[in-house]
């Protein structure tokens, strides 16, 4: 005989959401980052699990009594926030290591689960975002390759592409989309994505990445084959 406990669990698991597969989320968190990049703004969907960096913690103001009212409304809140501390030690280091966090403070991390891996979403408050695929057990490299490709045709330019070879299981790519501004004709994003190959790609580091950066790419020259 069910118990009341076990009909409700079974409930829970059959409408418990599961996450998408990765083919979907990739694609979605990229063109967030982009966005991010160009606009140097961003929206995040409701229930999206994201990180913050400590300082945006709420300080107790001066004065203010640690057992106070305000004080307890202050520490419920700065409980129930993450920080970039509460990240991977992945990530965190790839964080630490990036040229986008040599340039600007981060504003905000993001996590997108995906039935096979997650993919993270650096922000910057500058025109800059950085994402990180993760702890997939499905290859990566082709869902990259075919991510470059979409982003062809919608308008990127392929600056430079170098493929994976057996002493360099890496595979390049940079590309270039225009977004002119009336005073900065010359503006637009660089995309620069690197991935390994399926024979290299190990699911504890970091399988796919790409780095926007926006600013005065000028006009690039599509499809010519040179290193990034």
């Amino acid at each position: 005989m069910l118990t009341v406990a076990a009909i409700i669990g079974g409930l829970a698991v059959q409408t418990a959401p599961a996450s998408p597969p990765l083919a979907e989320v990739l694609p979605r968190a990229a063109a967030l980052c982009a966005k991010a990049a160009e606009t140097n703004s961003w929206s995040l969907e409701k229930g999206t699990d994201f990180y913050e960096p400590e300082e945006s913690r709420i300080k107790l103001p001066a004065g203010e009594p640690s057992g106070s009212r305000a004080a307890k409304m202050i520490a419920q809140m700065n409980a129930g926030m993450k920080t970039l501390a509460d990240t991977p030690p992945l990530i965190q280091r790839v964080i630490g290591h990036s040229q986008s966090r040599m340039m600007f403070k981060i504003s905000m991390a993001a996590r997108f689960p995906a039935a096979s891996g997650e993919v993270w979403v650096i922000f910057y408050n500058g025109n800059a975002c950085d994402l990180y695929v993760t702890g997939s057990s499905e290859p990566v490299a082709p869902l990259a390759a075919s991510l470059a490709n979409t982003l062809g045709a919608q308008g990127w330019q392929t600056a430079a592409a170098v493929d994976a070879g057996e002493k360099m299981p890496l595979s390049q790519r940079l590309l270039l989309r225009a977004a002119p501004k009336p005073d900065m004709p010359g503006y637009g994003v660089r995309a620069k994505m690197q991935w390994l190959s399926p024979a290299a790609a190990d699911s504890e580091g970091v399988q796919l990445d790409i780095s926007y950066l926006a600013g005065n790419v000028g006009a690039a020259q599509p499809d010519a084959a040179q290193k990034p």
